[in-house]
């Protein structure tokens, strides 16, 4: 809404003011007031602006200078130039500078030296133009929007300070019964405290004034003085987040606070439906994201680097996929997932959680392997929180994320062969299937080396001569039928000798020799490091 220059110099802060030139243009409308403190500042100018100045740089421009500035805001077509005029010579505006603003019909006010700030100007003018438009009713669109861009910036406690501004009665904001969100000045008042209490919806009443909106009349318990408010919960998709209060026991309640509170409310229902809209598009994305992720669809380079800005998420440079079997019920996977993302942030583990199939797929940082007992804990809480479901386990290797699907497959082949093998575990690690993992048509290129590295690793980091002494030992172990005198002959020594090097190699390789699978385990890993 706009405001004529002519009647915006008869109120506020411009009583004091007067026109001393470009009268042509008094009857033109303001839709701004800004500041103007370089000759160049015109150049953000748009029509209807009115220029403000202390004068200083315009005092210190020469003629030429000086007459341009008057040209260039009228040619941008401003509302005026309002200057203070301590800075010119006398305390007066230079005579050139009166005649061409006479010329080219630009308003030029001159400002008491004792003017307030300049953003009392600004202040005072929206205010007028908000006032104004409650009182006309013309600004049912336009002040929503005001409104908006008002709690877009500066958020609902603002909005609130404005509503209070605007209409000059103590607005609060209650949260939840939770608290008050209000003017540090105006924090011990009877109007709160009332609020507060009268938030408790069993103490609220529709207002028969104003259908739509809530009402409350009382007393204040502690000072006995008569309470009455308006009000109107922001939130009509739960009917809980908050509600804001005008407080009308000094002056009833008028349609100018109707119109005010409902465009209030409007403002809160578009910003929310923005948010809902932001996060669901997110949500939507980060799903589209991780899908083709995991489905080894997503190309390295700038398509991943475009969908994960897109996402709103930063892509780590490896990953480790554990996979949650999930039960059968479709509903409560959705639960199953927030019973995971809750643990996971509450034990401080970044992560991303995607439904695929019948399964709930975790990305976790690559540091994450090993933490058996962490798993242990998880499984324990969500079998508490679903008790009639049982949950099994997949981890998978750590990996480029890029490569996410191939941990993602690693997963849930353990979780397949694990169960072949041990039934009664819940926790299958890839890395712990043994010379399964070779058979697996997703391993990795590198998947022989890593496996001979698992079993053998502690043997081949150990110093060359315990290194060489215990593969050999081991080598012929294995080729004298696992005979320990057979081996100590072949090795020209004692069987006792034989039995301490054999022990050595399952105490530092984590395995038992007399136990079938390690055993294989580890002669596999020992034929793929002689083909290697």
């Amino acid at each position: 809404m706009l405001t004529a220059l002519s009647e915006l110099l008869k109120a506020g802060p411009f009583v004091e003011s007067r026109l001393v030139a470009g009268s042509a243009g008094q009857c033109g409308n303001v839709s701004a007031i800004t500041t103007l403190d370089s000759p160049d500042g015109f150049m953000f100018f748009k029509p209807g602006m009115l220029a403000i100045t202390s004068g200083y740089f315009l005092a210190r421009e020469d003629d030429e200078a000086q007459l341009g500035v008057i040209a260039n805001l009228a040619a941008r077509k401003a509302a005026g130039l309002a200057t203070k005029t301590r800075h010119f010579a006398d305390d007066q505006i230079p005579r050139h500078i009166l005649m061409a603003a006479d010329r080219q019909g630009l308003p030029l006010i001159q400002l008491p030296d004792n003017a307030p700030p300049f953003n009392t100007f600004t202040t005072f003018f929206d205010t007028s133009v908000y006032c104004r438009g409650i009182s006309a009713f013309v600004s049912k669109e336009e002040l929503p929007v005001r409104l908006i861009a008002c709690m877009k910036h500066e958020g609902i406690p603002a909005l609130v300070s404005k509503l209070s501004e605007m209409l000059g009665r103590e607005a609060v904001l209650v949260f939840d019964n939770h608290g008050l969100s209000v003017p540090a000045e105006r924090i011990d008042s009877s109007f709160q405290r009332c609020m507060l209490k009268a938030h408790d919806k069993e103490h609220l009443t529709p207002s028969e004034e104003f259908p739509g909106l809530l009402g409350f009349f009382g007393t204040d318990d502690e000072t006995g003085d008569p309470v009455a408010g308006i009000g109107l919960r922001f939130n009509s998709k739960t009917n809980s987040n908050g509600t804001i209060w005008l407080d009308c026991s000094r002056r009833a309640p008028d349609d100018n606070d109707a119109i005010l509170l409902k465009s209030a409310f409007l403002a809160c229902e578009v910003q929310n439906s923005q948010i809902r809209g932001y996060k669901q598009e997110q949500e939507h994305l980060r799903a589209q994201f991780i899908e083709r992720l995991l489905s080894g669809q997503l190309q390295p380079g700038q398509q991943a680097k475009l969908l994960s800005s897109k996402a709103d998420w930063r892509i780590p440079l490896a990953t480790q996929l554990l996979v949650v079997l999930c039960p059968e019920k479709d509903e409560m996977r959705l639960d199953v997932c927030q019973a995971i993302r809750g643990f996971f942030k509450k034990k401080g583990h970044p992560c991303l959680i995607h439904l695929k199939q019948d399964t709930v797929a975790v990305l976790l940082p690559p540091a994450f392997f090993g933490q058996a007992e962490l798993l242990q804990e998880l499984r324990a809480e969500l079998q508490e929180a679903f008790p009639r479901d049982g949950f099994v386990f997949g981890v998978g290797h750590s990996v480029a994320t890029i490569d996410a699907h191939l941990s993602y497959e690693q997963a849930c082949y353990a979780v397949t062969i694990g169960r072949a093998m041990d039934p009664a575990q819940t926790i299958h690690q890839f890395q712990r299937l043994g010379f399964y993992r070779l058979s697996c048509p997703h391993a990795l290129p590198n998947e022989r080396e890593r496996f001979c590295y698992d079993y053998l690793g502690p043997i081949i980091e150990s110093d060359k001569t315990t290194s060489l002494e215990l593969m050999r030992t081991l080598r012929t172990f294995y080729e004298c039928q696992e005979n320990f005198s057979r081996t100590g002959k072949a090795l020209y020594l004692r069987p006792n000798a034989v039995r301490y090097r054999i022990s050595a190699i399952e105490k530092a390789c984590h395995v038992d020799l007399s136990d079938f699978q390690d055993s294989l385990n580890m002669k596999t890993a020992l034929c793929m490091l002689m083909i290697e």
